[in-house]
């Protein structure tokens, strides 16, 4: 399909925190309003507390 997959494992952030590993798949003929509220990463929404 032209998906990618991206695999980052756990790491710790410019503040110390700790970030569980993630994988991500970015589909290859995605718009943007087929996004959904999980798709995004948390550390760009802001407002998380680890």
């Amino acid at each position: 399909f032209g998906n990618k997959y991206y695999y980052i494992p756990q790491y710790k952030n410019w503040r110390g925190q700790t970030i569980r590993e993630k994988r991500i798949v970015e589909a290859a003929n995605k718009k943007e309003v087929d996004y959904e509220a999980g798709d995004i990463p948390t550390e760009w929404e802001g407002n998380t507390k680890e």
